[in-house]
C-alpha cells in the first residue's frame, strides 16, 4: 500500500451515481465491445470483426447522427467502427449510454447468438462493478444494481409468481421493477403503487375476495394466519402506499421518495408476497 493509504491520507472512492458514466468507462465499453467481436469472428464462420463493426455502424448511424448532429458519411476516413463509434459513446447523454449498451446487446446476439451476448454482458458487468457503476445487464436490459438479499428476494417472488394463478400480481410486480428502472428519472412513486398493488392482488386471490382492498382483507388473515406482529407490518405497508403523494393521491409537488426508499418498501412487497404465496 501507498503512505497515503496506509495513513488514512489517500481519498476514499466514493460509488457512483446513478447518472454518471466517466469517459475511462464508456471507452473501456467500446473496447471491450470490439475485443470479444474479434474473438467471436475468429471462433465462428460468422462475418469477421470488421464486417460487424460495419454492419454495427450502420445500424447504429440514427444514434449517431442524433448525438453527433449531423449525418455520418457512408465511407468515413479510419473505417465507421475506429471512428464514429468512440465519438457516439463520447459525447452521448448517459441515459442514452444505457440504451447503447442494450442494443449492442441485442445486435450481438442477432448476430453471434445467445451465449455469446451473454458473455458481453457479464463482461461489461465486471467493468461496471468493479468502477463503481450501479447498472447491471440482466436478461438483456440494463437495470439498477440491488444489494444481494433484495436480489434474492426478488428472484424468488417471481418464482412464486409464475405461478398461473398470480399472472396478474406478477405483471403488476414487474411494472413495478421496470418504473424503479426508468430512465433517465425513475418513476419512485409509481413502483411502490404497482408493488403493493402486487401484494395486494396475491392476497385477493388466496382469500378469493377480487374485490376487496389490502386493508379489508387483512382482518381475515390475522391471528392464525398471519401473527399480530406481522400484521401490523402489512398494515404499515398498505398505509404508506396509500398516503404517498402520486401513488396513494393526486400529487401537487416534487417527489419526497428517495431510492433507497422505494427498493426498501419493494423489497418488503416481495417478502410479503413469498409469505403471502406459501
Amino acid at each position: 500500500m501507498k503512505f497515503s493509504e496506509r495513513e488514512g491520507f489517500a481519498p476514499q472512492e466514493q460509488p457512483l451515481q446513478y447518472s454518471e458514466v466517466p469517459g475511462w468507462v464508456r471507452e473501456a465499453f467500446v473496447n471491450l465491445v470490439g475485443s470479444s467481436v474479434a474473438e467471436f469472428a475468429e471462433a465462428s464462420d460468422g462475418p469477421t470483426a470488421n464486417v460487424f463493426a460495419n454492419a454495427l455502424y450502420s445500424h447504429l448511424k440514427p444514434e449517431i447522427w442524433k448525438v453527433l448532429k449531423g449525418e455520418p458519411p457512408k465511407s468515413p476516413m479510419f473505417g465507421p467502427w475506429s471512428k464514429y463509434i468512440p465519438e457516439l459513446f463520447k459525447f452521448c447523454e448517459w441515459w442514452q449510454f444505457y440504451d447503447l449498451c442494450e442494443e449492442i446487446h441485442r445486435f450481438i446476439e442477432t448476430k453471434y447468438g445467445d451465449d455469446n451476448a451473454e458473455i458481453v454482458a457479464q463482461k461489461t458487468n465486471e467493468l461496471f462493478s468493479n468502477e463503481g457503476i450501479v447498472w447491471r445487464f440482466k436478461d438483456g436490459l440494463i437495470v439498477r444494481a440491488m444489494a444481494d438479499p433484495l436480489s434474492r428476494k426478488i428472484e424468488e417472488a417471481h418464482v412464486l409468481l409464475g405461478e398461473a394463478r398470480f399472472q396478474g400480481p406478477d405483471t403488476q410486480f414487474r411494472k413495478a421493477l421496470a418504473h424503479l428502472n426508468r430512465r433517465p428519472e425513475p418513476d419512485l412513486e409509481n413502483a411502490i403503487k404497482d408493488a403493493v398493488g402486487a401484494l395486494e392482488g396475491v392476497a385477493r386471490i388466496i382469500t378469493n375476495r377480487p374485490k376487496d382492498t389490502l386493508s379489508e382483507i387483512l382482518p381475515s388473515l390475522s391471528g392464525a394466519r398471519i401473527p399480530k406482529p406481522l400484521y401490523k407490518a402489512f398494515e404499515s405497508v398498505y398505509a404508506y402506499r396509500s398516503d404517498l403523494p402520486g401513488a396513494g393521491h393526486g400529487q401537487v409537488g416534487p417527489s419526497s421518495v428517495g431510492i433507497s426508499e422505494a427498493e426498501f418498501v419493494i423489497s418488503l412487497c416481495a417478502a410479503m408476497i413469498i409469505y403471502l404465496a406459501r
